[in-house]
């Protein structure tokens, strides 16, 4: 069974193991139980990027997540530098 995480997020548990895919190209992020975060490619940048009325501080970053498979943006997340990945979505499994 598929089920969806967000635009281009899925579960699939067909195989018997839960793992978080790419809907766009089927690239396999991790088991369900990890944060995908932490297996897709990450581009940080200042908080200006988002647009000219953010504070240019090096405290705060501009995350990006793509999709290793075909370069797809799943996420963004504005947080401290340094911070640990936040998790959009946390299953129990």
């Amino acid at each position: 069974m598929r089920q969806r995480i967000n635009e281009y997020l899925v579960i699939d548990d067909s195989s018997g193991e839960a793992k978080v895919e790419c809907t766009k190209c089927h690239h396999v992020f991790c088991s369900a139980k990890e944060n995908y975060k932490d297996y897709a490619l990450m581009s940080e940048n200042p908080l200006t990027k988002a647009g000219q009325n953010y504070a240019k501080t090096d405290r705060f970053i501009l995350r990006e997540f793509y999709c290793p498979g075909c370069a797809t943006m799943l996420d963004v997340e504005m947080c401290l530098k340094g911070s640990p990945f936040i998790w959009d979505v946390q299953l129990k499994i």
